[in-house]
């Protein structure tokens, strides 16, 4: 994730340092943050907030306390200036130049302290930035041509139809159509005879035809006209 990340970081910084993107030309100053556990993503912010507000700061050892103050002079300085520090140098695309903001000190006594350096991750770059570039563009030529096989074969399907070399299932296709739009109608036409039945029951009560056969099986007639009246 980092070399993705390291990778995305430089394009922008080509990209921002392009006269033909940023016709202003201002100077971009690329970093990256290597301080010992606390290289992950937003491992910074904790050198920028007071300690206050940030309470773990009291924990710090003193490569953390040296960095509490060398990062936040390099924000402040870049807000106020436009240059974080005097012998840090604006990025240039050829040299893929950058500062490399760590402070570690080791068991003899030796401190490495930020520093600039050239070829920013070179070999993660070229993988992200010129292989997998490569890769994605081969994959999209080859999607263009399936599309392209795909219009083209729908074209001719078209064209074929239109002078008629395969019109075998219009007639199929007719008749289903037919059938399906008399079968439409017949369901509408019985259930608006249904509907004018009931509305006919509930208003004038049975039909002569049915209230006879009504009274051959033995139904008293209030009771159903009861019920339908209700």
């Amino acid at each position: 994730m980092k070399d993705e990340t390291h990778s995305s970081a430089l394009r922008m910084a080509m990209r921002l340092s392009s006269p033909s993107i940023n016709k202003a030309s201002p100077s971009v100053f690329l970093y990256s943050f290597e301080m010992p556990h606390h290289d992950s993503h937003s491992g910074d912010i904790r050198f920028l907030f007071d300690k206050d507000y940030y309470p773990r700061r009291k924990k710090m050892n003193d490569d953390e306390l040296s960095m509490d103050k060398i990062y936040p002079t390099y924000i402040r300085m870049f807000v106020k200036t436009g240059q974080p520090s005097s012998d840090w140098k604006a990025f240039n695309s050829d040299q893929r130049n950058f500062m490399r903001i760590t402070h570690v000190t080791y068991e003899n006594g030796s401190i490495v302290e930020p520093q600039m350096q050239n070829a920013f991750y070179n070999d993660e770059a070229h993988l992200w930035l010129e292989q997998f570039a490569n890769v994605e563009r081969r994959a999209l030529e080859i999607n263009r041509s399936k599309q392209h096989s795909a219009k083209t074969f729908l074209a001719d399907e078209i064209k074929a139809d239109d002078i008629g070399e395969d019109s075998t299932d219009t007639p199929v296709l007719f008749w289903m159509g037919s059938f399906l739009i008399t079968l439409v109608f017949v369901c509408l036409v019985i259930t608006l005879t249904l509907l004018v039945l009931i509305l006919y029951i509930r208003k004038f009560g049975y039909p002569s035809w049915l209230r006879n056969k009504v009274s051959d099986e033995h139904i008293e007639e209030r009771y159903i006209f009861r019920f339908l009246k209700t």
